[in-house]
């Protein structure tokens, strides 16, 4: 039988491909390979890097960036741990951000450039629910910022996870009408 579920999926075009290119970006006037065998490495450190932030089945994570390999990974590491990606316009508002934080009880923001990261930081006190923050982009300065870790150390901490077990408990138990997605439309927030 076919695996039906995106992230199982992913995992077995990484056995198939190893090495060859599954992602492409720039970066800097450069073209940069990500292959299926790092993808998929990638895509279960961050998994269990958010097993070790304790997102719940079902849980809403947010992911407020623009478009980047990272949000791709985060988003399927997202669905491994059988989690729901609740994507948030990169333009978007602090306050229309706030919404949608609030509305899905979003606890891990993940974020790509400065202009996020300084509206997701401005809801830490405010939100009853954002906790963590995970920033893409390298570049941005946390310092004085302990609810905010970067992407590179969110999968560390997958890396050095003990959750391997679980991990693969909640992708045997991934079923094809798990939520993926929730969208929030433009007019949502006003």
């Amino acid at each position: 039988m076919p695996e039906k579920h995106l992230a199982l999926m992913v995992a077995k075009q990484a056995k198939k491909y190893g090495a060859r290119t599954a992602l492409r970006y720039r970066e800097n006037d450069v073209w940069r390979d990500i292959s299926w065998q790092e993808a998929n490495a990638q895509i279960r450190d961050a998994a269990k890097g958010l097993l070790e932030l304790g997102i719940p089945e079902g849980g809403m994570v947010g992911i407020f960036s623009q478009n980047r390999p990272e949000w791709t990974l985060a988003d399927l590491a997202i669905l491994s741990i059988r989690g729901v990606s609740v994507p948030v316009y990169a333009t978007n508002t602090a306050k229309q951000t706030e919404y949608i934080i609030n509305e899905a009880e979003i606890s891990v923001l993940f974020v790509g450039g400065g202009d996020q990261y300084a509206k997701a930081v401005s809801l830490i006190g405010t939100s009853p629910y954002l906790k963590k923050i995970v920033v893409f982009d390298k570049t941005i300065p946390l310092t004085g910022n302990d609810q905010a870790i970067y992407w590179h150390d969110l999968l560390a901490l997958g890396r050095k996870s003990n959750r391997e077990q679980e991990l693969a408990a909640r992708l045997k138990r991934a079923d094809m009408n798990d939520l993926a997605t929730l969208i929030y439309t433009s007019g949502t927030t006003g």
